[in-house]
């Protein structure tokens, strides 16, 4: 029995040793190099390409011309175009000719020496500066032109105005109303400046009856009158009444204020009659009027401010050597009731 006893305590001691040199011949893990996911993630790879600089536009000089500051039109559309340089970071003048195409071209010639970069043309005689923007294109100034009659290869790009597009737009819170008001069915009368077909009052003149011929087949364009000056609009108004004195619609492409006040004279309110007057040149004038108790339901606003302001931006992409769209479409803007105080806001800043 002891000498059993023995033998197992030998194996026992034996069976130690060898688990000790085992352990002791283990080599500890190495240590990787390769970055943990979790350091992966958080350091950027050489391979991911750094954000675009954005462009800089600091150098560029720019000037735009406009018949006359003292009109609030043209003030408002340099105004806009300077705001919208501006934004870019880029610099711009502003030349006020006062109705003086000498001055104008003058003007031109003088940017054009002084390295000016490119120009917003709105001019007072187009005919007058074609030769001037000829040599200022030639010497490398980059134009931009609010006029139908520039030829295209002087410029980078025309402001201009959607004639058949406007005139549906003057037309649409008209047929708005007489659907409401009438079921789509009443009698409609349209005062037109006297012009040529061709013209722009008649080509928006021609969108204005495709708008209603095409959105009130049931009603009725019963009078069609043209005039241009104040006294021959308020006859119109006369006759238009004295023929159809139950008349729905009433829209007219003169002074708007006028006809507000024809009407008013003959009787005809807001609070007594769902006759609707529209006009299609907003003034500060009209506001009084859309808000009061006149028949003047709707209006329609150029937004030059906001046109000038993008031809601005587009100019200065232009003079960057980007590319930019050939044309720059003016903004209307439709006023009612529901839309007049933003709308005037943005229109004559309050």
């Amino acid at each position: 029995m002891k000498k059993h006893m023995r033998i197992l305590a030998a194996l026992l001691a034996l069976m130690l040793m060898v688990g000790m040199i085992s352990g002791c011949g283990e080599k500890e893990p190495e240590q990787s190099n390769e970055p943990s996911p979790s350091q992966s993630a958080a350091q950027p790879s050489e391979s991911t390409p750094a954000e675009p600089a954005a462009p800089d536009y600091s150098d560029i000089s720019l000037a735009v011309t406009v018949p006359a500051l003292g009109s609030s039109f043209c003030a408002r559309e340099a105004n806009g175009f300077v705001a919208g340089v501006e934004s870019m970071g880029a610099t711009a003048t502003i030349n006020d000719p006062n109705v003086d195409p000498a001055a104008q071209m003058s003007a031109l010639e003088n940017f054009k020496i002084s390295g000016c970069d490119g120009y917003l043309v709105h001019p007072v005689q187009a005919e007058a500066l074609i030769s001037t923007m000829e040599e200022a294109a030639a010497s490398g100034m980059i134009l931009a032109a609010y006029d139908e009659t520039i030829p295209e290869e002087l410029i980078a790009f025309r402001v201009r105005d959607d004639l058949n597009a406007v005139g549906r737009q003057y037309a649409q819170p008209g047929i708005d109303w007489v659907k409401e008001k009438f079921g789509g069915k009443t009698q409609i009368a349209i005062i037109a400046v006297k012009d040529s077909e061709d013209s722009k009052n008649g080509k928006k003149l021609t969108g204005i009856k495709e708008a209603v011929a095409e959105n009130l087949p049931e009603s009725e364009v019963v009078m069609v009158e043209y005039c241009n000056t104040e006294d021959e609009h308020y006859n119109a108004i006369e006759n238009i009444i004295t023929a159809y004195p139950n008349v729905g619609l009433i829209i007219t492409q003169l002074e708007e204020t006028t006809a507000a006040e024809a009407l008013a004279s003959m009787g005809y309110t807001a609070s007594n009659t769902d006759m609707c007057l529209v006009g299609c040149d907003y003034k500060e004038e009209s506001y009084e009027l859309i808000t009061g108790d006149s028949v003047l339901r709707a209006s329609c606003g150029v937004d030059i401010y906001t046109t000038g302001y993008q031809a601005g931006i587009m100019l200065v992409k232009a003079c960057a050597g980007e590319e930019v769209e050939k044309e720059l479409w003016v903004t209307y803007t439709t006023v009612t009731v529901d839309t007049i105080d933003e709308i005037h806001e943005s229109l004559y800043g309050g």
